[in-house]
């Protein structure tokens, strides 16, 4: 079998069309199709019939990050607009951590039109709850394709979060071709967000509701939940010949003890369920994190998974996930 570095992109294309798109969501999020595929066979049902669908020991896991404002755009003249699009904190400051802050902060952007930033700094005024204020951001060195921005604001009555949530706007998905409008701002969340972070929404949990969940707890379906913050990758086009050419933006996850020793203790017991491809690599990716934080004798540190890790080690150096839990 080939590396997946080699796979050529072109195998991934197919037609599109654009009415096939739905520009907006249903009024009930739960009326959306479900395709299941099941025993080689494909079948269209509604999302509401979730419950009857999953195996009866089925365990759930979601991925509760929350779409943040993370498209700001700075007017600089009359035919030129800057966008400064948040991928994550810089200089090692935890996402949560952030969103506090009154004080300036630098974070890792992708810039639109950024051969026309000139000056030193952009700004834009903006007005809330608790007064005016002037938001500016500096680009102070190149990162890679990125930048390095320190934003700034003049009223620090405002937490970072509380600016952002004003000067910024939702970044909904490109091919929509449409701007963010105001049922948005609840819509292209889901029910259970919580930890904000993410530039795009973990799509497959749009569809629950409340109602649902607590029919799948009266089902005794167990429900779980991780962080995964969606980064700008997500929207990236792809312009090389092969996934080797194409760089992801790195994604960060927070995941508690609790629900590792969980999942630990549902493997071999219950049928594990991701939520969608967010939940999936977030629970992929903690076999590999564990693995190095084996291999560094459990100390404590900051670990990473690069693009490729999975793909360069034989099956035979790796520990098995149920050493990996029991370490």
């Amino acid at each position: 079998m080939s590396h997946p570095k080699d796979i050529s992109i072109s195998d991934f294309n197919y037609p599109l069309s654009d009415e096939l798109i739905a520009k907006f969501p249903l009024k009930n999020r739960e009326d959306s199709s479900l395709l299941v595929f099941k025993d080689g066979n494909i079948r269209k049902e509604v999302f509401r019939d979730l419950n009857e669908i999953l195996p009866e020991n089925a365990f759930l896991i979601f991925n509760d990050s929350k779409v943040i404002h993370a498209r700001i755009l700075f007017r600089v003249s009359d035919t030129v607009q800057i966008e400064c699009f948040c991928l994550e904190p810089a200089e090692g400051v935890a996402t949560t951590d952030a969103f506090l802050y009154r004080a300036p902060i630098r974070w890792t952007c992708m810039v639109g039109m950024a051969r026309k930033w000139k000056s030193e700094k952009i700004a834009k005024s903006f007005v809330g709850k608790h007064g005016n204020g002037i938001f500016t951001a500096t680009k102070i060195s190149n990162v890679g394709r990125d930048y390095l921005i320190e934003f700034d604001w003049d009223n620090k009555n405002y937490a970072f979060a509380e600016v952002l949530e004003i000067v910024g706007d939702l970044p909904i998905p490109p091919y929509l071709h449409r701007a963010a409008e105001s049922d948005d701002e609840l819509r292209y969340n889901t029910v259970y967000a919580g930890a904000e972070g993410s530039v795009a929404a973990p799509t497959a949990g749009l569809h629950f509701t409340a109602s649902m969940l607590q029919k799948l707890k009266d089902n005794e379906k167990e429900l779980a939940y991780v962080t995964l913050h969606v980064g700008a990758g997500t929207f990236l086009p792809v312009k090389s010949d092969t996934m080797e050419g194409h760089e992801m933006h790195a994604e960060r996850i927070e995941v508690s003890f609790d629900f590792i020793s969980r999942l630990s203790q549902e493997l071999g017991n219950r049928t594990v369920v991701s939520v969608g491809t967010t939940s999936t690599r977030t629970i992929e990716s903690l076999y590999w994190l564990g693995s190095r934080w084996m291999k560094a004798g459990g100390s404590e540190g900051l670990f990473f998974v690069n693009q490729w890790e999975p793909y360069e080690h034989s099956l035979d150096e790796l520990p098995s996930a149920q050493k990996f839990f029991s370490f």
